[in-house]
């Protein structure tokens, strides 16, 4: 199975307290990312000069989805595919911890109706789960030769989109990342790598210590944002979006707001994901330039199956 292809559950840390014997590291002084909603802020990062722009990743999953509904109802298969709708949410609203979103004061932690799969389809610019019957899967992912009289195409219906979408029936080989991840899907991957820096980062740790302190003095006692979130006295809640929040889980998600602005943890992160994000592309500039041809290649060959003008 591809590193694409892999469902991802968020693993939500448990709620701990952060002890005091680590030693600080000087946090850098960075403009304040307001956590109000509806706040004007800046959210953008290096890579974004390298892929596609929100509008134009949606057209690229929304030419996708129809290549493959095309194909499979080409088998006498009807596959309900996700609709690729315009992104509510800014693309690095999760990575970065931003709050102002939606207001905490009238949905807690949980959010609106439909919060948490618009929020994961904006991380993944407007792709969303697209969720294959076990009947369709040999189909789907080409595991079979063919169905009926009728000869499956390599890699399935799913191969085949991507293929024409590509323009190619080889993607380009991108050296310095992992070959189990498709390379229109690099960014991701460098993404992923540039967080995962910047959150073991000395600086980070200190604001996470500041903003745990900063809760700890208002009667709230979490390690991280992720553990307020998960408190299980609300993450349930989750599954009923609709249930109102109770006045604790309030309360908790108000002073959370209150001390990401205190400490600027959104700032902060943002600047040291955005310095490895620098730091990767001086470092691996010809892969990163390759995979941002192949994304506008993909971006024009989605807006000819649409029939329309291409977004990049």
């Amino acid at each position: 199975m591809s590193w694409r292809r892999r469902i991802v559950a968020l693993a939500l840390p448990a709620i701990l307290l952060v002890g005091c014997s680590a030693p600080e590291a000087e946090v850098p002084s960075v403009p304040l990312i307001s956590q109000e909603p509806g706040a004007a802020v800046d959210l953008s990062l290096p890579f974004d000069r390298y892929e596609l722009s929100p509008e134009g990743a949606v057209q690229v999953s929304r030419a996708l989805y129809q290549l493959i509904e095309r194909c499979m109802a080409g088998f006498g298969l009807r596959l309900n595919v996700p609709q690729a709708t315009p992104l509510k949410y800014p693309v690095h609203a999760t990575q970065l911890y931003w709050q102002g979103v939606y207001d905490v004061r009238e949905y807690g932690y949980v959010g609106p109706p439909g919060f948490a799969d618009d929020m994961s389809a904006a991380a993944r610019r407007g792709r969303r789960h697209l969720l294959i019957p076990a009947e369709q899967t040999a189909v789907y992912f080409g595991q079979t030769a063919s169905h009926g009289a009728m000869t499956v195409p390599a890699g399935g219906c799913d191969g085949a989109a991507e293929r024409e979408i590509n323009g190619t029936e080889e993607p380009p080989v991108l050296a310095t990342v992992d070959p189990t991840v498709e390379p229109h899907l690099a960014f991701e991957w460098f993404e992923s790598r540039a967080a995962d820096r910047a959150m073991a980062d000395a600086r980070y740790r200190s604001v996470l210590r500041a903003w745990s302190e900063c809760m700890a003095r208002n009667g709230h006692h979490y390690r991280d944002p992720d553990a307020a979130a998960a408190d299980p006295r609300w993450n349930a809640r989750g599954a009923q979006p609709s249930t109102p929040p109770s006045s604790e889980e309030v309360a908790v998600a108000v002073t959370d707001r209150a001390c990401r602005t205190e400490t600027n943890l959104t700032g902060v992160l943002r600047y040291l994901i955005a310095e490895f994000e620098n730091e990767i592309v001086a470092e691996h500039r010809s892969d990163v330039e390759t995979a941002s041809a192949l994304l506008r290649t993909r971006a024009g060959n989605a807006a000819r199956v649409l029939d329309t003008s291409p977004i990049s």
